[in-house]
C-alpha cells in the first residue's frame, strides 16, 4: 500500500461515493487541493450530463453490490479541463463482507487517449469514404468494411478467413510470386491493381498495402485502403486505343503525304521540262516562221524573173516571126522559154500555196503552243498549292503523332 501511496493516483470513496481520502499524485492530476475534495462526492469530477444519467447512478450501485470497474474514464479537472484516466474502481470489504470502501487507483491517460482518439477519428474518416480490408501476414482476410465488400461485390461471411487471392485473376500471383512474402517482411506496396469481383468481372483499384509493425518490427497485419477506379481505367484504356488508332492513322497519312508529296514534286519536273520544250518548240516555230517568210521573198523574186522572162520571150517570138525563115529555129527557143516561165510561174503559185499553209499551221501550232504554256503554267501553279496543302497535312499528321507520344508518355 505504502508503494502505491508513494508512486500511483489513489482516491477513496465510501459507498455512497464520498471523498474519504486522496492522495498528492491524484490531486495534481485533478488540480484539487485536499480540502477541496475530501467530503465531497465523486461527481465533482464529472460531467454533468453523466452525472445526471441512469449509467451513472448504476456505477455507483454496482460498487456498493462488491462490483469492481476497471476502464478508461473522462473525468473534469478543478479548472474545467478534460482528462482521461485509467483507472481501477475495487470495493474493500470489512469483516461482516460488506463494502466498506472503494479504492480507486488511476493514471493519467489524457496524451495517449486523445492520440488514440485523432488516430481513431482518421480511420473512421477513411473508413467511411475509402475501401478498407485487413489481411494476415500471409494474405488470410481478417474483416473488411462496407465500401471494400460493395466494391468487390462479397459478402463479409464469405471473403473473412479466405486468402487474398479469391479478388485475383491467375495472371497477378503468376506475375508476383513473391506479394505476400514481401509484405511480411514489411515492404510497404501501392499502385493500380486489376482485381476480380464476386461475379467474375473486373474491376480496378487505387490501393496502398500498408504492414502494421510490433514493436520489434515484426508484421502483425496488412491494412489495404482502396479506392475504386474502374471508370478511370477503363476511359484510360479507350483513350489509348483511340491514341493507337490515332497514331496509326496519322503515320499512314503521313507516309501518303510524303509520297504524294514526292509524285507532286515529280510532276513539277516534268511540267518544267514542258515549258522547256514548249519554249523550244516555240524557237523552232518561229525559225520556220523567218524561213517561210525569206521563201516568200524568193518565190516573189522568181516569179518576177519569170514574168520578166515570158515578156522577153514574147518579144523574141515577135522578133523570129519578123525574120521569117531565118528564125524559126529562135522562135522555137523562144517558145521553149515562154514554157519554162510559165511553168516556173505555175511552181511559184504552188509553192506560194504550201507557204501559205505553213504559215498558216505555224500560227495554229502557235497558238496550241500558247494553250499548252497557259496551261502547263496553271498546273504548275495548281501543283505548288497542292504541294503546299500536302505539306501541310504532313505537318499535321506529324503534330497528331507527337500529341499521342505525349499522351502516352502522360499514361
Amino acid at each position: 500500500m505504502a508503494a502505491i501511496e508513494s508512486s500511483i493516483p489513489k482516491i477513496e470513496f465510501t459507498p455512497d461515493g464520498i471523498i474519504a481520502d486522496v492522495n498528492d499524485h491524484f490531486l495534481s492530476a485533478v488540480g484539487y487541493q485536499a480540502d477541496e475534495v475530501l467530503g465531497a462526492h465523486h461527481r465533482i469530477f464529472c460531467d454533468a450530463d453523466y452525472i445526471e444519467s441512469r449509467a451513472y447512478r448504476d456505477f455507483w450501485k454496482q460498487l456498493r453490490s462488491g462490483q469492481s470497474h476497471k476502464g478508461t474514464f473522462p473525468r473534469v479537472t478543478a479548472n474545467g479541463d478534460r482528462i482521461w484516466l485509467d483507472a481501477t474502481y475495487f470495493p474493500i470489504l470489512d469483516d461482516q463482507g460488506r463494502v466498506s470502501r472503494i479504492m480507486k487507483i488511476a493514471s493519467d491517460v489524457t496524451e495517449e487517449h486523445e492520440l488514440l482518439m485523432d488516430q481513431q477519428a482518421v480511420f473512421d474518416a477513411i473508413n467511411r469514404s475509402m475501401a478498407v480490408i485487413e489481411f494476415l501476414p500471409d494474405g488470410t482476410i481478417l474483416q473488411a468494411n462496407d465500401n471494400f465488400l460493395n466494391v468487390i461485390g462479397y459478402r463479409a461471411q464469405d471473403v473473412e478467413g479466405r486468402h487474398h487471392r479469391i479478388f485475383c485473376f491467375d495472371a497477378f500471383y503468376e506475375q508476383n510470386p513473391d506479394f505476400w512474402e514481401r509484405l511480411g517482411n514489411g515492404e510497404f506496396m501501392t499502385g493500380q491493381f486489376e482485381r476480380r469481383r464476386a461475379d467474375g468481372s473486373k474491376v480496378w483499384l487505387e490501393a496502398s498495402y500498408n504492414p502494421v509493425l510490433d514493436e520489434a518490427g515484426n508484421t502483425l497485419k496488412v491494412v489495404k485502403f482502396a479506392s475504386d477506379i474502374t471508370a478511370y481505367m477503363e476511359q484510360s484504356l479507350r483513350t489509348q486505343e483511340a491514341a493507337s488508332v490515332a497514331s496509326s492513322t496519322a503515320s499512314e497519312t503521313a507516309d501518303i503525304a510524303r509520297r504524294a508529296g514526292e509524285s507532286l514534286n515529280q510532276s513539277l519536273e516534268t511540267s518544267t521540262q514542258i515549258d522547256d520544250g514548249v519554249a523550244r518548240v516555240r524557237s523552232v516555230v518561229e525559225q520556220l516562221n523567218q524561213k517561210t517568210e525569206s521563201i516568200e521573198e524568193m518565190v516573189t523574186t522568181i516569179s518576177g524573173v519569170a514574168e520578166q522572162t515570158k515578156m522577153l520571150a514574147l518579144n523574141a517570138a515577135v522578133e523570129a516571126a519578123r525574120a521569117g525563115e531565118h528564125g524559126r529555129g529562135f522562135g522555137v527557143v523562144a517558145e521553149e522559154v515562154r514554157k519554162l516561165a510559165f511553168n516556173s510561174r505555175e511552181a511559184s503559185r504552188d509553192i506560194s500555196g504550201v507557204i501559205n499553209a505553213i504559215v498558216e499551221l505555224s500560227s495554229d501550232v502557235e497558238n496550241q503552243i500558247d494553250r499548252v504554256g497557259t496551261v502547263a503554267t496553271e498546273g504548275r501553279s495548281q501543283m505548288n498549292d497542292a504541294v503546299a496543302i500536302v505539306d501541310d497535312i504532313r505537318s499535321g499528321a506529324q503534330r497528331v503523332l507527337d500529341a499521342v507520344e505525349g499522351i502516352n508518355r502522360g499514361q
